[in-house]
């Protein structure tokens, strides 16, 4: 029950909001970024006091929502509420048509999202394992860890995640903060298509095509954060749209846009690169259309974004000494920028940003022509395909097997990219025409394009971090397509709605049907449905450890062992939770702050190179292995005793 408290800040905030908004779903994004605002205080406050427990999350919720009662019992006395507009009169058979199975896919994933626990490799290794240390040290504050990702990527997503955890006591919510995520997406693309001149069929299209993103289906049932970074960038875009539309400063949307900046950035790093080309262009707008007046109300949205993510940049100084964390994550080909950049190579990563949405399909044929083009392109530009000043690692870029088509991680968008390129062309085509506001808007998603790939190394996973692309050029598709012929247009999103299902119905990690299936798999595992041969090797090590009565674990790990299931998998009864504390750490973070006294009774350790040696040394005592897996993982106790 306590983690109705966010919901119904949520709900509430979104009720304050339509006081001041002239639509239903301006409402209600704009209550969704007066949540994530609270939210942030919320976490950094009880941060700071070392109160983030259940309880203290539970008195803030209430202490928000009892305001946000309050404001809205003085609206009501003051002015009473304005009639929400609606975009059309009546609710067409088109629209029915439409969006009746689309809700019906939303449900369907909605379920997904609930059965499901979190199972992607980063949501192991930090997305999920990070809550838990916050949770034990009732504080963000930086701890000792191998997983320095835990600590200096951005934690916007997990807040959320955090706050879920805490109320309802377990993980049992976690995918909904994606899925929630996607939902919003849905209402701001087609205010964002309707701005740029769309017809209500346009409008429908626009939103069709969002929620069909195979990657974007995938994710929208996970624990990764591609969403939730795609939907902030949405309420900039629509509330800095808003703001460009009087001739006085719109002061509500203009701190909507710079909040919806900041939150976009303490989720994703990668949407500054997608932002900054649309902060110029609606900062030039407003400009133009209040003058020099709005250059104060730019700055100070511009200063809401950065004070929302000041904890986290001092934290990461105050670490690694830099803002943005360490420069790699352990060697110079494992950095997330680009370590040269010549027309060959920002060509090549071009290439290459666009030809993973080739290789990962369900049809090998796409993707063996998808793959022999790029290298074609390659041999043509004279420039390796894994150049290593580029490439991240040695990842290869080739034809990705068939079941990865369905995988969150690597999963492509053939029909999208083609649709989002021609009406980008188009788009820009008409600019010519008069259509400025439309082609100003193609132009910011084709420079934000170029920063991307200017800006970041090439990886295999970069359809995930493109997300964002595809759901800001949805409404662009929208224009365009009904402009250009309306029954095509509900055609198009007929067949795109037909063409959710297999995503829908199947995703790797979780999937409705097949031998894995989330409807007869157990909850414990579900949590190894993309890694089955750790299931055991971690089962075991949980009966060592309640066997001998040990719930103080110290862990040891590479940089990116998966951490979360050893605290989230069930224990034999009488053993709760582990205390887990990462011990031995060798990186910059190991001068941090743990759990005072912490003294392990056992060390679970995945590093094999600590695994090899026999023996282990923590504060001067001496721990040995009593029980190793497969290499997998290995229980050290005090002199192996």
């Amino acid at each position: 029950m306590l983690a109705l408290l966010p919901a119904l800040a949520l709900g509430v905030s979104a009720l304050v909001c339509s006081a001041r908004l002239a639509s239903w779903r301006e409402a209600i994004l704009g209550g969704a970024v007066v949540w994530g605002v609270a939210l942030w205080a919320i976490t950094e406050l009880l941060s700071a006091a070392r109160a983030l427990t259940i309880a203290g999350v539970a008195i803030a919720w209430l202490l928000a929502l009892v305001v946000l009662v309050a404001v809205a019992a003085f609206i009501t006395r003051s002015r009473g509420w304005r009639r929400l507009s609606r975009p059309h009169r009546s609710i067409d058979r088109l629209t029915v048509g439409l969006l009746s199975p689309l809700v019906a896919m939303l449900l369907v994933l909605a379920f997904v999202a609930l059965a499901s626990p979190p199972n992607t490799w980063d949501s192991m290794t930090y997305h999920m394992a990070r809550l838990i240390h916050w949770q034990e040290n009732a504080s963000v504050a930086p701890y000792p860890t191998h997983i320095a990702r835990q600590l200096y990527l951005q934690p916007g997503a997990e807040f959320a995640l955090l706050h879920l955890q805490l109320l309802s006591g377990g993980d049992y919510l976690a995918g909904l903060v994606q899925w929630g995520s996607m939902v919003g997406v849905l209402l701001g693309v087609g205010l964002i298509a309707g701005r740029l001149g769309a017809s209500h069929v346009g409008v429908l299209l626009a939103t069709v095509f969002a929620a069909s993103i195979p990657i974007g289906i995938l994710e929208a049932t996970s624990t990764q954060n591609d969403y939730v970074a795609a939907f902030w960038l949405v309420c900039l875009v629509v509330f800095g749209m808003r703001a460009t539309e009087s001739t006085a400063i719109d002061w509500f949307s203009l701190g909507a846009m710079g909040a919806s900046l900041g939150l976009a950035w303490l989720t994703k790093a990668t949407t500054l690169l997608i932002a900054v080309p649309f902060l110029a262009w609606l900062g030039v707008a407003l400009l133009r259309r209040v003058g020099v007046r709005a250059a104060g109300a730019l700055a100070a949205a511009g200063l809401l974004a950065i004070a929302l993510n000041a904890p986290l940049l001092t934290r990461n100084v105050m670490v690694f000494g830099s803002l943005t964390g360490p420069p790699d994550e352990g060697g110079p080909s494992l950095r997330y920028t680009n370590d040269a950049l010549t027309p060959a190579l920002f060509a090549s990563n071009v290439v290459r940003d666009v030809g993973i949405n080739f290789n990962a399909t369900p049809f090998a044929a796409i993707n063996v022509r998808g793959v022999a083009l790029t290298k074609s392109l390659h041999a043509w530009l004279g420039t390796d395909i894994a150049d290593p000043r580029t490439t991240w690692g040695e990842e290869p870029f080739i034809e990705q097997r068939f079941e990865r088509a369905f995988d969150e991680n690597f999963a492509s968008n053939p029909v999208h990219t083609l649709l989002l390129a021609a009406s980008i062309s188009v788009a820009l085509m008409l600019g010519r025409g008069g259509r400025r506001s439309l082609a100003a808007y193609a132009a910011m998603l084709v420079v934000g394009a170029v920063l991307f790939a200017t800006v970041l190394r090439w990886q295999p996973w970069h359809s995930r971090l493109e997300l964002p692309f595809f759901v800001l050029g949805a409404p662009l598709v929208g224009v365009v397509v009904a402009w250009l012929a309306a029954p095509a247009a509900t055609v198009l999103a007929a067949l795109l709605l037909v063409s959710m299902l297999p995503w829908v119905i199947y995703n790797q990690a979780r999937p409705l049907v097949g031998d894995q299936t989330i409807l007869a798999a157990s909850r414990e595992a579900r949590y190894f449905t993309t890694q089955p041969d750790l299931r055991r090797p971690y089962l075991e090590a949980i009966d060592v450890l309640a066997a001998r009565g040990c719930d103080r674990v110290g862990f040891i790990s590479t940089s990116d062992g998966w951490e979360y299931p050893l605290w989230a998998l069930p224990r034999p009864s009488g053993l709760g939770p582990f205390i887990l504390e990462h011990v031995a750490v060798g990186n910059a973070s190991r001068t941090q702050r743990g759990l005072p006294g912490f003294e392990p009774c056992a060390v679970f350790s995945l590093d094999p190179g600590v695994n090899s040696t026999g023996s282990l040394d923590v504060n001067g005592t001496t721990y040995r292995p009593i029980w190793t897996q497969a290499d997998v993982v290995a229980i050290l106790t005090v002199d192996g005793r």
